[in-house]
C-alpha cells in the first residue's frame, strides 16, 4: 500500500482557502479542483510499503510526535507547484521556525528510511495541493497572495494513497497527537 506522513487541512482552513480562492477576480483555468477533504502537507512520502511493517511504521512516528517542536503554519498565497513543471495549484505554507521543522522532518524521514529504504528523498517544501492541471494544457508559472491564516496542528496521520480515476483518495490509518503545550 502507498503510504504517507503528513497533515489533513481542517475545515476551517478548507473554507478560508477555499473563500480566498473564490474572491479573486482572475484565476488560471488549466487545472481542475481536488476534492477539500483530501487536502494535505506531507511530511514524508513512504511509497509502496508492506502492510507487515506498520507497528514498527506506527511506532517511529509516535516517537517523533514526543519530541516534535510545535509546528506552526502561515498560508500566505497560491503558486503553482513544482518549479518548471507547474503540475499544481497549491497555498504556500511558512512557518516561523522553517529550519527547525525541516531538520525535524528530515530526522523522521532517516529513522523510516530504516524501515522503508525507498522512500521519497526530496527536499520538503509544505505547501497544499489544491488544484490539478488538466492533463496537456499549457501551463506557467503562477504567483497570487491571499489574506493570511495560521494554523497550528495538534496531530499528524500515517494515511494511505489510493490512485482513482479521478485522483488519489486519503484514508487515515492512524493519528499521531503532539505533546500538548
Amino acid at each position: 500500500m502507498r503510504l504517507f506522513v503528513g497533515l489533513m487541512v481542517p475545515k476551517n482552513i478548507q473554507e478560508h482557502i477555499r473563500t480566498a480562492w473564490n474572491e479573486m477576480e482572475t484565476r488560471p483555468t488549466e487545472y481542475q479542483p481536488m476534492d477539500p477533504n483530501q487536502w494535505h502537507v506531507t511530511f514524508v512520502f513512504l511509497g509502496e510499503v508492506a502492510e507487515s511493517h506498520l507497528d514498527e511504521i506506527s511506532a517511529i512516528i509516535d516517537g517523533w510526535t514526543k519530541r516534535t517542536p510545535k509546528i506552526s503554519f502561515t498560508a500566505r498565497g497560491f503558486e503553482s507547484f513544482p518549479p518548471a513543471e507547474d503540475r499544481y495549484l497549491t497555498v504556500h505554507l511558512e512557518a516561523e521556525k522553517m529550519d527547525e521543522i525541516g531538520a525535524s522532518i528530515e530526522d523522521l524521514r532517516a529513522k523510516l528510511s530504516d524501515v522503508v529504504p525507498t522512500l521519497d528523498t526530496k527536499a520538503w517544501l509544505p505547501h497544499i495541493s489544491i488544484l490539478r492541471a488538466f492533463r496537456d494544457s499549457t501551463r506557467f508559472a503562477w504567483k497570487h497572495g491571499m489574506p493570511s491564516i495560521e494554523w497550528t496542528p495538534d496531530h499528524v496521520v500515517l494515511a494511505k494513497s489510493l490512485v482513482g480515476r479521478t485522483g488519489p483518495e486519503y484514508t487515515t490509518l492512524k493519528r499521531f497527537d503532539f505533546p500538548q503545550s
